[in-house]
């Protein structure tokens, strides 16, 4: 999407629906510490597939530390999860999923736990004290919640455009994060390289169920969009909406209109 000729400045959300705040938000929320947080943008549509080279010296200071926040984050994030419920980002599609998972562990576990110890960790939720009269928790692997997990992440997936700009500074990136944290160089590019597979690096990801804004660029805003909200609220505003899937387009606001206030609008039903 957009102009081909340069790399476009999109804020991307996790395509495993772990995270939806930008990276510079999720590090500052990560209190990672101030050598790893991102740092101010650079016009990014300065650099062309002519310059990118030539221009390395302004360019590639932020491009490693986006991925040393990226990095900083995952690593983090993996660990917190592998704490609370043993699972890896990698065994989860979504957040929703490893929610799931945990109360599914923790059911099981449930089973043998000593009464009294597992009261005290378990204050919130007296019911389930009682190992003689568990009340089941829906897991992961019960049919309906498979099928809500599914069509709550079906649709809204749009792959950007994905350019790179090749650089040789992944070893002293790798070693930055080790010091950071008890993983081995080679495990922290384990970790990246399994954290992108699903995602492809970028994917714009928008919720299926209404439209919402997802991405704007230098000169042009585009939005994922469901047909109907298209079509009853923002033709005059539209130049142009390829179809994404059999409900969603991404739509391009006209230039004159690319400030424009473009939530849907509350349903007036009542």
């Amino acid at each position: 999407m957009g102009n081909s000729n340069y790399l476009q400045n999109i804020n991307s959300i996790c395509s495993y629906r772990h995270e939806k705040s930008s990276l510079a938000a999720w590090g500052n929320s990560s209190h990672l510490p101030m050598n790893l947080r991102k740092i101010t943008d650079i016009n990014i549509a300065k650099y062309t597939e002519d310059n990118w080279e030539s221009l390395g010296h302004e360019w590639e200071p932020y491009a490693k530390r986006d991925t040393l926040c990226l990095g900083a984050c995952l690593i983090k994030y993996n660990k917190v999860m592998k704490e609370v419920v043993f699972q890896n980002i990698s065994n989860n599609l979504t957040a929703p999923s490893l929610s799931l998972k945990g109360w599914y562990y923790l059911y099981h576990y449930n089973k043998k736990m000593v009464e009294e110890e597992w009261y005290e960790t378990t204050r919130m939720v007296p019911k389930h004290t009682e190992k003689e009269n568990v009340e089941k928790v829906y897991s992961h692997t019960h049919p309906f919640i498979r099928y809500f997990i599914r069509q709550s992440i079906k649709g809204g997936s749009v792959s950007a455009n994905r350019k790179s700009f090749e650089t040789n500074i992944i070893d002293e990136i790798c070693n930055i994060l080790k010091e950071y944290t008890e993983l081995e160089s080679s495990n922290i590019i384990d970790l990246f390289k399994e954290y992108s597979k699903s995602s492809k690096c970028m994917k714009l990801l928008g919720n299926p169920l209404y439209g919402k804004s997802i991405q704007k660029d230098i000169t042009t805003s585009r939005h994922l969009w469901c047909g109907a909200t298209l079509k009853t609220n923002f033709d005059s505003h539209v130049k142009s909406y390829p179809k994404v899937n059999e409900t969603q387009y991404i739509v391009e606001i006209n230039e004159e209109d690319k400030e424009f206030h473009c939530t849907p609008p509350k349903s007036t039903n009542t």
